[in-house]
């Protein structure tokens, strides 16, 4: 192989590899157990080119949902070692969804406005006490 092309990239390598959440420790190779990556990784997408401000934000906010070009996140593209993988349905469960807070101005009872809160989906903010 020819390291040099291998390390500025080409469209022609042959045998390259993509090593995620831990660096070797020598070129091709050499991992240390103890340097391994503890935690969750997912929707790894990465383009040949610079993603302009508008389509991060987009991303980001889960307002568009867009693949990578050199490298699109999907489970079978990827040769998993000593890994748990869990299919997640929807990306948008990575998406904090919007707050929304309505203000009832007629007093009530605390587990009525409870009950009130959790008939449209939410949840109570209100004081410590019963009124």
């Amino acid at each position: 192989f020819d390291a040099e092309m291998e390390m500025n990239g080409s469209s022609e390598v042959y045998g390259a590899s993509f090593s995620l959440a831990q660096e070797p420790d020598a070129f091709r190779g050499r991992y240390d157990k103890e340097q391994a990556f503890r935690g969750s990784i997912s929707e790894l997408n990465m383009w040949d080119f610079v993603l302009d401000t508008k389509n991060i934000s987009d991303l980001a906010a889960c307002k568009k949902h867009e693949k990578g070009n050199i490298i699109s996140w999907d489970i079978d593209n990827f040769i998993l070692y000593n890994v748990t993988a869990t299919t997640i349905d929807d990306v948008k469960a990575f998406c904090i969804p919007e707050e929304k807070i309505f203000v009832f101005p007629e007093q009530m009872f605390k587990a009525d406005a409870v009950d009130l809160c959790k008939t449209h989906g939410g949840y109570l903010y209100a004081p410590r006490n019963e009124k």
